[in-house]
Order: C-alpha cells, then structure tokens, then sequence
C-alpha cells in the first residue's frame, strides 16, 4: 500500500497533474460509451417491441385480414354539396390482446365476456390461445366505460389501442352512395373505394354532389312506392342535365354502414349503377329523337299501329291495342311499341348503334362510384334487335345510364359525364353534342305532352311542367324469353319543360298492382306518382319554383285530395 502510495506520488511529481486528468477523461469517456451501448440496446428492444404491438396482421373468424395499427390512416371527410357531414374518422377504443402474457385463455375470456356478453366465449378461448401471434383483435369497439370495466379486472395480457374509426350520420341513407370503409382503414363499396386514394391523401373534406335534401325526399318516397306495392327493390337517381351532378340517388334494399355485413348479401347491390336491366318504354324518347335529329320523321309524320307489326318472323304488339294510324306526338304519348320499331326500322342498325356508343350506353360510365357495371350489349345487333331495342328490351342499362342519356335529350343536345363529385365554379364540363338544339326543343315539347295527355299523367307535380315518359318492361326468364307477371316499372321525368334543370329517374322492380291501380303494375300506374311527390318535394332545393305564385297552396290542397290512379 505505502509502496502504491510512493509510486503515485513519483508520478505525479515526473509527469505532473496533466497526465492523470487525461487518465480520468478517457476513463469517463469510456464508461460513458459503454453506458450508451446498454442505452441503445435497451431502446432497440423496445422498438421492437412496439413495433410487434402496433403493426399485426391476423385473420378474424370471417377469414378477412386485419390490420392492428396505432398509426391510423387518414381519410377525409366526405360532405354534401351544402357542407352537410357524410363521413368522417371519429376516436375508437380497440380491445386486444398479446396471448402470449395471458396466463389463463378460458378465465380471460370470461371476464372479459362480464363486460361484454356480445362476444363469443369460443372464440375468445381460441384467440386467446393462439401463442404463435403477439397481437389479436378481441373487439373493434369499446366504450370508455367498458374499457374501465375491464382494466379494473387486472386481466394480464389484455390491452388496449386508441384509433380512429369511420363515422357515417346519416346511416342506412347513402349507404350504397358513400360506401363504407372496413377496420383496415380502406374503403370497401361506393365512393369510400371509388375515391379510396383522393380521400387517404386529402386533408380538406371533399365534396360530394349530392344534395342531403334531395336523397331523403327520393329515398322517402322510393321505400314507401316499394311498400305500397309490394315491390322486391327500387332504384333512383336525381341527375342535374346540365352539369351531370348526381343530387341523389338511392338503392333499396340498403344497409348500416357501420355494420355492412357480408358484401354478398342483396343489400349490397347497388341498383342504380351497379345493375342492369331491360328499363322497357323509357327508351323510346331516344328513338325519337334520333329519327327527329335525322330528319326521318316530324311530330306530324303518321304510321300505321293498328295491327301486330312483324319483323324477322317475330311479331311485336302493343300493351294496349290501338285500332287506328298515329303520328309521332301519339306514338310517344300512348307508348306504342309498333310505332316505335316503324321508326326505328327507318334508322337502320348501324346509326342506332352508334346514337347508343356516343351516349354511353354500350359502356361503363366512367363515374367515381365503385361497382359501376357495364350493359349487356346483344351478340348479334340484327333487325329483330333493333327493333326491340328501340322500346328498352334487349339491351340492359342500369338507371344512370338512361337518366344521362335522356338528359341529353332536352338539355340542348349534349350528353353530359355524370359525376359524383361536386364540380367547382368555372371547372370544365365533359360533355359532348349528339342532338340539335331543334331536336331537343321538339323533344321538351313531346315528352310534356306524354305528361298532360298521355301515359304519364299521374306524375305531373302542380306548377312545376313536368315532363317525362313511362317505362314498364318484362323481365327475362331463365330459360329464355319473357315473364309477363315479372315487370320492371319506371319512369323518367324532367322539370321545368321549358327550360329543364333536372332529371328524376325511379324504377320499381316487380312491384304488384293493388286496388288503386286496378290490378295494374306498370310505370304509369305504380311509379309515376311516386316521381310527382319527390318533385314536389325536391324543386325548391334544386331552385325551381312554382310556375305561379300562389301555386304553394295549391299544391298543399293537392296533398289532401285522394287521387285514383288510372292504369297507365
């Protein structure tokens, strides 16, 4: 020890204080370094560990895979086109667990089943139990009091995750419209999945076209004409002719978005872009106008319908016989299939076909819903075909199909992109001439008249000119052919006639006929009135008044006069 002493001391004395200071700073630095080490290790490990926790992927009882992610994806708001909330991403308590920290699955389970009884305890057990995974999902939903309820029970291995889930206000009402996102943060069905990508990158709420107004009114009236007539489904959808903004459209049966179910199901089917149908009389304005726009025809121009009218060894008739010639006005306002096919006859395939290409009816609308669906373009495009086709059999369309068609009927010629999402002042409008505007007057003119003195009658709102046509077509059997007692019933309106802003399109499948209608199912019957009320209901949203200034109270008394429909 004295020896130890004496040596240091030489040294301080040969190599003076300088030398042992430096001794002592590599000393410090060193411990230093090597306490980094453990630092750095030590924090590695737990990033690991967060990282196991955080970003789990698993199969849940549905086989679908989900994703457990503290960091949630982002997706915008979606709004109306009044700033009215559609969808949005709220705060959500998430119930997992790391199985491998559960020190009995069965108990665990039990308790956890204390708080919520909606879980199944099989389940549970399995879950709980899968010791190859360090995360699995439990329950995507728990209130803060559940949540309490269960931490308070010391359960190891349970854990919980705060995130954010899709919010939709307006529930069952724009189910197929707006769409849903699932647990994975991705969208699934309708704009949600259209416009997945605009909706992860936005950071401002989009908004959507739709008027929040204008869908309660179409859906209200589409689910009580579908109960009224016992109707399988219905289908609507309110189109502006100028800008092709959708203001509303509905699908029934619909859905929860906040619990879909599984997208098979019936419910899912999106009626008014994503299924096609023989839409029948509806079709015949645009025969018309073609054979207008051509100069093959006038209002005035005559044609025999008194009889069956044969083409390629197949005889085509009337749902009402009529016994004497008619001109064009009559063909359009009685619904005449004989007339119809004359005319179309006089067109020739080839320029139906390609009237049908430049209004989109052989495509897929390039619109920004998911599971738009594309037609059902016949094989062989024969005389027979273009006969029949020239009345809406033979070639099947979904709804807005036919409504941006028609549009373009009466809005000064031009087919426009029907859109989804709300155009911006001054932004381009894609759209494109098919018809004169000579064409489309007379078109105004003749489908007002189908209102006031033919078929549709049972639509015309007070005040408002309606204008329209009636639809009801057969629908194919399995086998081949045609079910009479299977109908598909609608009706196309426009308002006002003299300068129309907007198209209502609403399409009942297989209603039934019922003592107010005489039996009758057809689209003048069952749907037409239907299309009355929600243009009563919709015009001061889209902006159009009554035609006369005390036409409000009339329209009230209207309300209260039980009207008998005539079978149309």
């Amino acid at each position: 020890m004295k020896r130890t002493a004496r040596r240091v001391r030489d040294d301080w004395t040969t190599r003076g204080a300088g030398y042992f200071e430096l001794r002592a700073s590599q000393r410090a630095r060193s411990r230093l370094g090597v306490l980094c080490t453990f630092v750095f290790i030590a924090f590695s490990a737990l990033g690991v560990r967060i990282t196991d926790l955080t970003i789990a992927v698993q199969a849940d009882d549905a086989g679908r895979t989900v994703v457990a992610d503290t960091a949630t994806r982002h997706r915008a708001e979606l709004v109306d086109r009044n700033g009215r909330l559609l969808a949005q991403n709220v705060d959500n308590i998430v119930l997992a667990a790391n199985p491998r920290d559960v020190w009995d699955p069965v108990v665990v389970a039990q308790r956890i089943r204390e708080v919520l009884p909606e879980l199944d305890e099989a389940s549970l057990v399995r879950r709980l139990s899968d010791r190859t995974r360090e995360v699995v999902y439990l329950a995507w939903r728990v209130s803060p009091h559940e949540r309490f309820e269960i931490h308070s029970r010391g359960l190891p291995g349970v854990i919980f995750r705060e995130e954010q889930r899709r919010l939709y206000p307006q529930s069952n009402t724009l189910s197929h419209l707006v769409g849903y996102a699932r647990d994975d943060g991705e969208g699934h069905a309708g704009i949600e999945l259209g416009l997945n990508e605009e909706i992860l990158a936005a950071r401002d709420p989009i908004a959507l076209s739709v008027d929040l107004r204008v869908q309660h009114a179409l859906r209200d009236e589409l689910s009580a004409a579908m109960e009224e007539f016992s109707a399988q489904a219905a289908a609507g959808v309110v189109l502006n002719v100028n800008t092709g903004e959708v203001l509303g459209m509905v699908s029934l049966p619909d859905f929860d978005p906040h619990s879909p179910g599984d997208p098979g199901l019936t419910t899912h089917l999106n009626r008014a872009t994503g299924a096609t149908y023989d839409l029948g009389s509806v079709v015949k304005p645009l025969t018309i106008a073609q054979a207008l726009d051509l100069n093959l025809v006038s209002p005035e121009t005559v044609f025999d319908v008194s009889g069956p009218y044969e083409v390629a060894s197949h005889e085509i008739r009337d749902f009402h016989r009529i016994w004497e010639p008619i001109d064009v006005r009559e063909i359009l306002a009685e619904s005449s299939n004989i007339g119809t096919a004359q005319i179309a006859e006089l067109i020739g395939r080839e320029r139906q076909r390609a009237l049908f290409d430049r209004l989109g009816l052989l495509e897929r609308l390039p619109v920004e819903i998911a599971g738009a669906a594309r037609p059902l373009v016949p094989s062989n495009w024969g005389s027979l075909e273009t006969a029949t086709i020239s009345f809406g059999h033979g070639l099947t369309l979904t709804p807005l199909h036919l409504a941006a068609a028609t549009a373009a009927t009466i809005n000064g010629g031009y087919w426009v992109e029907p859109t989804f999402v709300m155009r911006a002042p001054g932004d381009p409008i894609p759209r494109r001439r098919v018809f004169s505007q000579a064409t489309s007057d007379t078109m105004r003119d003749l489908l007002r008249y189908v209102v006031t003195d033919g078929t549709g009658g049972n639509a015309d709102a007070l005040g408002y000119e309606v204008a329209g046509k009636t639809g009801t077509a057969e629908k194919p059997r399995p086998g081949g052919g045609y079910d009479r007692n299977r109908l598909v019933s609608s009706f196309i309106a426009m308002f006002p006639a003299s300068e129309p802003e907007v198209i209502v399109f609403a399409l009942l499948d297989e209603p039934r006929g019922n003592a107010s209608t005489g039996g009758y199912a057809t689209g003048g019957a069952t749907v037409a009135p239907a299309v009355g009320r929600i243009i009563e209901r919709i015009a001061p949203f889209v902006g159009v008044m009554p035609t006369e200034p005390d036409m409000g109270l009339q329209l009230l008394a209207a309300r209260a006069i039980d009207v008998t429909l005539s079978p149309q």
